[in-house]
């Protein structure tokens, strides 16, 4: 989580340094418009409990819909699913001793667990200026889906996520944006066994309302 946590301030730097290298470009109005967003990245999880390796990294896939209520406030709908990396979790392993008696102790079994997150969740969006370079934050809550597989066996569990994300978007185009983004899920609810996500994201959006950004 701490190499994790400074890719994303790296990351927040750079987008903060290309909004401030834009500040000469022509504002653009973001009130009425309706857009629909993929991306996809990179996301790590942190376990409560003990197992190998004891933080979870692996690819993540988002898709958001999104819609400007003023021209620095707006709303969305997000769903996302994260893969992370195959884990052992700590087990009571039996074992034969020098004189036949059979122990146990605690150790990484041989089983092991898959892991995939879900979640829907909405947001507020705020965008510190609306240029052709747009960064903003955002703010939210999400239904987060654990899933987890050992042996063939699945077991799931529902948690509430709180989640913040920092970024910026580049309008290419009138109705066509790039941009990047680090999201932070913090687990409010334990019936899972996870207690943080984060997520490095690369997006693209299709503007479908209005075309209002990226003028001069």
């Amino acid at each position: 989580m701490i190499r994790a946590g400074s890719r994303a301030a790296a990351l927040a730097a750079i987008l903060a340094a290309a909004a401030l290298a834009s500040g000469n470009v022509g504002a653009s109005e973001w009130e009425g418009v309706l857009g629909l967003e993929a991306g996809g990245g990179y996301s790590t999880a942190s376990p409560r409990s003990a197992s190998s390796p004891s933080a979870l990294s692996g690819g993540a896939v988002r898709a958001r819909l999104f819609y400007g209520l003023t021209d620095a406030l707006g709303v969305a709908v997000t769903g996302q699913i994260a893969w992370l990396q195959d884990r052992r979790p700590i087990a009571s392993i039996q074992y034969e001793d020098e004189t036949g008696a059979m122990l146990s102790a605690l150790g990484y079994g041989d089983a092991i667990t898959r892991t995939r997150l879900q979640d829907l969740g909405g947001a507020l969006i705020y965008t510190l200026d609306v240029l052709r370079v747009v960064p903003f934050v955002a703010g939210g809550v999400a239904s987060m889906r654990v899933v987890e597989e050992t042996a063939g066996v699945e077991r799931v569990d529902h948690d509430v996520v709180l989640r913040f994300e920092v970024g910026a978007d580049f309008a290419a185009h009138e109705r066509f944006w790039i941009g990047a983004s680090a999201v932070f899920d913090f687990f409010l609810t334990q019936r899972s066994d996870f207690t943080a996500q984060t997520a490095l994201l690369f997006r693209a959006a299709v503007v479908l309302g209005p075309a209002k950004l990226g003028g001069g």
